[in-house]
């Protein structure tokens, strides 16, 4: 009977074959008749219901049979759809030697998401069909795959073998965010520059970072658009732990080129970590083009400068002078910590003009920090000079004015001494100074100073005065 059966059905394509499903021991005979005989136009056979379930049948009892038969010639794709649907028991593994398979693969995924695709993932040479698919047609609903663990593993792989993949696809459709962090914590090897040409990519970066701190950030420093992305991420959401990016040298070039390109950025968020303030340092040595004033008006400036200046001597503190909100940060430094060594500020600083300014604003500065310092000397008496508005009663309260008032007479004779003569405490540094140091030029004192009554007060009040100094004029 079979070997009729076969050759009428080559040799007559009218034979009414339902005629043999109904009553016929039919499974066996269609397996074996494809098996021997490749020559049989089985299109015949699609056309009757029943053969849906024999086809399903015969595929799981019978790896035997030449699938290529029915690709080439069969309409197979809905076939393919019902079978899977209906049977999970089918061996897929069978279609994937024939190179037909992966468009019908492709077109079976977009046209019915009822497929169970868990069938594909445990038998199926999943990771190149899957990367094949993904750069031969954008439509194919992702989705579905995510649902399965073997899926993380294939996602990575297929990135880090092919760039090609148009990852969009997974940005719109996907639950994009949990397979990343995974991805980036269980795999350093993939290439993330593929993501950031998305937009939907910062948000998640940022989500991802801010809901699981284990991602290894080294990853993203080393060969990602980071700059650009650290910029935007730090503007739209505060919540981001920036402790982060601390720990990688790689940040502190990125913070000073982010601070210089972009104003916007709410630099609050980095003083709340401990770590900031070496960071501030190194980038203020290494780099002078940052600009200083977006510290100034929303930092917790004042306390960073202090700290900053008593840790670390290197600063470049002339970036500071330009602005107009230093001064009285610097004014407020002085007031409240002793400890800033002030060698700093004289030796690269435009020290003079800041110095004039803090004296005449505020009346609080303890000007005796400024003493110890020998460059301090000849500021004063430059500042003397120029500005007659230093309120000169700061000096003779708190300071050691009698021992830089002989030194600067000596050593410059512009200085307008007038200046010295409206404050009562003048008149008792004046007799001092004369009774321990004959070097003063008295000429000074003569020539342009309401002398005569301070002379004759003097003699009065002390008796020690050497007169002799004052007779040669």
């Amino acid at each position: 009977m079979e070997e009729l059966f076969v050759n009428a059905l080559i040799r007559d394509k009218r034979i009414p074959i339902t005629n043999f499903i109904t009553h016929l021991k039919m499974e066996e005979l269609f397996v074996n008749a494809l098996i021997r005989d490749k020559r049989i136009p089985i299109t015949n056979f699609i056309t009757h219901g029943k053969m849906e379930e024999l086809f399903v049948n015969a595929l799981i009892r019978d790896k035997r049979i030449p699938i290529t038969n029915f690709i080439t010639h069969l309409k197979m794709e809905e076939l393919f759809v019902n079978a899977l649907i209906r049977d999970k028991r089918i061996t897929i593994t069978n279609f994937i030697t024939h190179g037909k398979m992966e468009e019908l693969f492709v077109n079976a995924l977009i046209r019915d998401k009822r497929i169970p695709i868990t069938n594909f993932i445990t038998h199926l040479k999943m990771e190149e069909l899957f990367v094949n698919a993904l750069i031969r047609d954008k439509r194919i609903p992702i989705t579905n795959f995510i649902t399965h663990r073997k899926m993380e593993e294939l996602f990575v792989n297929a990135l880090i073998r092919d760039k090609s993949i148009p990852i969009t696809n997974f940005i719109t459709h996907l639950k994009m965010e949990e397979l990343f962090v995974n991805a980036l914590i269980r795999d350093k090897r993939i290439p993330i520059t593929n993501f950031i040409t998305h937009g939907k990519m910062e948000e998640l970066f940022v989500n991802a970072l801010i809901r699981d701190k284990g991602i290894p950030i080294n990853n993203f420093i080393t060969h990602l658009k980071m700059e650009e992305l650290f910029v935007n991420a730090l503007i739209r959401d505060k919540r981001i732990p920036i402790t982060n990016f601390i720990t990688h040298g790689k940040m502190e070039e990125l913070f000073v080129n982010a601070l210089i390109r972009d104003k916007e950025i709410p630099i609050n968020n980095f003083i709340t970590h401990g770590k900031m303030e070496e960071l501030f340092v190194n980038a203020l040595i290494r780099d002078k083009g940052i600009p200083i004033n977006n510290f100034i008006t929303h930092l917790k400036m004042e306390e960073l400068f202090v700290n900053a200046f008593i840790r670390d001597k290197r600063i470049p503190i002339t970036n500071f002078i330009t602005h107009g909100k230093m001064e009285e940060l610097f004014v407020n430094a002085l007031i409240r910590d002793k400890r800033i060594p002030i060698t700093n500020f004289i030796t690269h600083l435009k020290m003079e003009e800041l110095f004039v300014n803090a004296l005449i604003r505020d009346k609080r500065i303890p000007i005796t920090n400024f003493i110890t310092h020998g460059k301090m000397e000849e500021l004063f008496v430059n500042a003397l000079i120029r500005d007659k508005r230093i309120p000169i009663n700061n000096f003779i309260t708190h300071l050691k004015i009698e021992e830089l008032f002989v030194n600067a007479l000596i050593r410059d004779k512009r200085i307008p001494i007038n200046n010295f003569i409206t404050h009562g405490k003048m008149e008792e540094l004046f007799v001092n100074a004369l009774i321990r140091d004959k070097e003063i030029p008295i000429n000074n004192y003569i020539t342009h100073l309401k002398m005569g009554e301070l002379f004759v007060n003097a003699l009065i009040r002390d008796k020690r005065i050497p007169i002799n100094n004052f007779i040669t004029p």
